[in-house]
């Protein structure tokens, strides 16, 4: 019984020996990334049929990819690079598309099931600046 405990006692040492090594570092957790670096490395999107994620740069307001080919039903992610300014989406032919948020220098949507296949204009709007531009999408089936 005698043995028992002291093994007991020695775990409960080395367990506690470990532990009081381990510290926090100073100056607490790192900082998160801004989103356009997140989410638009380089400002650059990354395309997905299944759902993409297009950036928006925040100055020409230029797409990237632009002429993105998505799929019927695919939701579709789009990025301001500048995370202090507000962007919208808005489609030259909302039918095409629906469920639409927005947030701060990010705008999602869903492209419909039964959208009309072919290329799809979209109005890109910097709402800060009051700039737009006119890229598309291409959906497919």
């Amino acid at each position: 019984m005698r043995q028992v405990r002291l093994l007991c006692w020695s775990a409960a040492l080395i367990l506690l020996a470990s532990c009081a090594h381990m510290t926090v570092p100073a100056g607490g957790p790192p900082s998160t990334p801004a989103a356009d670096s997140v989410h638009c490395p380089g400002g650059n999107g990354r395309g997905n049929v299944r759902g993409p994620i297009i950036c928006i740069d925040a100055n020409t307001l230029a797409a990237n990819p632009d002429h993105q080919h998505v799929q019927r039903g695919a939701w579709i992610h789009f990025y301001l690079t500048d995370v202090n300014q507000e962007l919208d989406i808005d489609f030259d032919e909302p039918a095409k598309v629906h469920y639409k948020g927005r947030k701060g220098n990010e705008c999602w949507l869903r492209v419909k099931d039964d959208a009309e296949l072919g290329r799809a204009k979209y109005a890109a709007i910097n709402v800060t600046t009051g700039k737009r531009n006119d890229p598309d999408i291409m959906i497919d089936p």
